[in-house]
């Protein structure tokens, strides 16, 4: 059962008074107002998706599954927005590699996406990620906001080579401790990575 009330006077503003779909058994909801030429006050959020059916949304085949549950709240100019994101992805597996637990906490100012948590974990093992980049960064077909630099750590230290896969599909598996720190800055088009990564007894 699909519950929606829209608004559309779309020279003016969009207004979603309320909205509710199912998608397997959980259901993404979403309300709020978008003046396309002045602000807007959006939140999205979802309840327990299955992941595979909210990639499909997107048009693209992407290997992944789990449960989705998260928000999303978007205010401010409508050409330049003010983002807030909060997700969390219980047992997902993507490319094959199953993790326990994916969390992410990330917001958006003009057009630079601030990574504040972005935890991997999966059994004892765990990898973080802060920092921020460039919107077009993850989307390069919009070419948007002035900063186009990068400057993103990635924490390994309490990391496993089991993470690897994710990484690289040829990489069907992989065993053992990691531990190190890497930096990843410059701009879009000549990034450069630092850091030290050490391996004790692993496997691949």
């Amino acid at each position: 059962t699909y519950t929606f009330t829209i608004a559309v006077p779309f020279d003016k503003e969009l207004e979603i008074r309320k909205l509710s779909m199912p998608l397997g058994s959980g259901y993404l909801a979403a309300a709020g107002k978008a003046d396309f030429k002045d602000e807007l006050s959006l939140q999205l959020a979802a309840n327990n998706v299955p992941i595979d059916l909210l990639a499909a949304l997107t048009g693209k085949e992407v290997a992944i599954t789990g449960s989705l549950n998260g928000v999303v709240n978007a205010t401010g100019k409508t050409d330049n927005p003010d983002v807030q994101l909060s997700l969390d992805l219980e047992g997902p597996t993507y490319n094959g590699v199953k993790m326990d637990h994916v969390y992410a906490m990330v917001t958006m100012k003009d057009w630079q996406i601030r990574i504040r948590q972005f935890l991997v974990q999966r059994g004892t093992y765990k990898g973080t990620i802060y920092g921020q980049a460039p919107f077009s960064a993850i989307f390069p077909k919009y070419e948007v906001g002035e900063d186009r630099n990068v400057n993103l750590k990635v924490n390994l230290s309490e990391a496993g080579l089991g993470v690897l896969p994710l990484l690289n599909p040829a990489i069907t598996a992989g065993e053992g401790p990691l531990d190190g720190i890497v930096e990843i800055t410059g701009p879009l088009d000549n990034l450069q990575a630092k850091g030290t990564v050490s391996v004790t007894n692993g496997s691949l």
